[in-house]
């Protein structure tokens, strides 16, 4: 079974020109995807220090706040992830933050 993104071999050199060129932009697209969902997956761990500074000075309620990060939160109870968490947490929120949650 040949692969779909090949041309035969006796096609037009144009048509073998375009196949590369398609799955050249395919490539492209995919690795633009990927780096914008690792920026977004970073901005969103990371928001979570502002987020918490202004839910403790009482304009985020509390329950927002636990429903937006309920992933950070879950990992940080699972036992295999709590260390590194907590030493997360300790750094990122205490030190940079000024909030502590523990």
């Amino acid at each position: 079974m040949r692969d779909s993104l090949h041309a035969p071999a006796d096609a037009p050199p144009e048509s073998r020109r375009r196949i590369k060129t398609a799955s050249a932009w395919v490539l492209r697209r995919l690795g633009s995807w990927c780096c914008w969902m690792s920026v977004a997956l970073v901005v969103y761990v990371l928001s979570i220090g502002p987020v918490v500074k202004f839910m403790l000075k009482g304009p985020i309620p509390e329950e927002v706040v636990e429903t937006v990060y309920a992933p950070i939160i879950w990992l940080g109870k699972t036992e295999s992830l709590q260390k590194v968490m907590d030493g997360f947490f300790d750094w990122y929120g205490e030190k940079i933050w000024g909030w502590s949650i523990f």
